[in-house]
């Protein structure tokens, strides 16, 4: 019982946080816009406890803790899949406190809200981590060459201080990690400062190899053979303004890092074995719980960061869908037809279905090759 708890009670803390922050930003921009929210759930499906308050919001928690939503009043759109915000099905009511009932605007803000939400939890997040902890300054030069690797048949060596990759500045070796991976086939230029000499420059072409992530998946990731050590380091520490644009800067690299990974996807470069589900989610949870409190945190903002930017994507019944949709009645002047709205949030229904049965699959593949170990 104790090993199945120490899966199940920080993943559910990660989850019920990060959907309780994305629901209450939702359920905030309605009550700002004058909006009438019926139902608060954690969770979807049976509901196991919960209470009325005075406003008329029923407020529960649901049997499956994967998602949740929040129901107002009025008009036929209903959504309960991941965490798009729903309404009332089948009701007519348009009047000023229904959803439909509100003007254009209005509706997007209260759609957008959610993702905003999770994006200004992340924030708060890495702002607080990087001004209790500070960052660690290091010159990234190269420690070790793996024999056989494109950075060894390049002819680089150990003690090359890397200053430059495609004309971008290098001032970790994480930002190399992220430039590598963002471009998994193509020829990269280095430049590097070598003990004897100046500058040199190298060119260099990642090769996809098959590694073994946290979760037990064979994943195939984009290599160039080097390691890094650091000869200076300085502990800095920063003001709050400082830590908070660190913060932002993070939140750029991680987003940038994610919609660079799903373009390699749709255009055949890499493949989509680090998409994860809920049982890799667990699993990371539990991993970061062992670390200590702060790595859980961080993995919480990083859950918040990505829950937010794939619910505006513009996939019908996500709210980034339902923001397209909206753009197209203001450019059109009128809704959709109730036809035309039926099959492109059938379109998102299988886009989201074809997500889910990639990160179950790569759920289960993590879980085997665990079991193989």
């Amino acid at each position: 019982m104790s090993f199945v708890l120490s899966y199940v009670i920080p993943f559910l803390s990660v989850i019920y946080l990060v959907v309780l922050v994305h629901e209450f930003g939702h359920y905030i921009a309605g009550r700002l816009c004058g909006i009438q929210a019926v139902v608060f759930s954690l969770g979807f499906g049976p509901e196991i406890f919960g209470f009325m308050s005075r406003s008329g919001v029923r407020w529960k928690f649901s049997a499956i803790p994967l998602g949740g939503y929040v129901r107002f009043l009025g008009g036929e759109r209903s959504s309960h899949v991941q965490s798009a915000s729903s309404v009332v099905k089948n009701s007519k009511d348009k009047g000023q406190n229904s959803f439909l009932g509100a003007s254009l605007w209005k509706r997007s803000l209260v759609v957008v809200a959610g993702p905003l939400a999770n994006f200004l939890m992340t924030a708060m997040i890495f702002t607080f981590l990087f001004y209790k902890n500070g960052i660690i300054i290091i010159d990234p030069i190269v420690s070790q060459i793996e024999p056989g690797s494109p950075a060894a048949e390049a002819g680089i060596k150990p003690g090359d201080l890397l200053v430059s990759v495609d004309g971008h500045q290098i001032s970790s070796f994480q930002d190399v990690m992220l430039y590598v991976q963002s471009h998994p086939k193509k020829e990269m230029i280095f430049i590097l400062k070598r003990q004897d000499k100046d500058f040199v420059k190298f060119a260099i072409t990642p090769r996809m190899e098959k590694i073994t992530n946290a979760l037990g998946q064979k994943v195939s990731v984009p290599l160039i053979g080097l390691k890094v050590y650091s000869v200076k380091s300085k502990h800095q520490f920063l003001t709050l303004p400082e830590a908070f644009f660190m913060g932002l800067y993070e939140i750029h690299d991680i987003v940038k890092a994610t919609l660079q990974y799903f373009y390699n996807v749709l255009s055949g470069q890499m493949k989509s074995d680090q998409i994860t589900g809920p049982i890799g989610v667990a699993k990371i949870a539990k991993h970061m719980s062992d670390i200590g409190f702060e790595a859980l945190v961080r993995f919480l903002a990083f859950i918040s960061l990505s829950v937010g930017l794939i619910n505006l994507m513009p996939i019908p019944i996500l709210d980034g869908g339902h923001l397209m949709l909206y753009f197209l009645e203001a450019v059109r002047g009128k809704p959709l037809g109730e036809l035309s709205e039926k099959i492109v949030l059938q379109i998102g229904l299988i886009l989201v279905l074809v997500l889910t049965v990639v990160a179950t699959r790569n759920d289960v593949s993590g879980l085997i090759n665990s079991f193989k170990q």
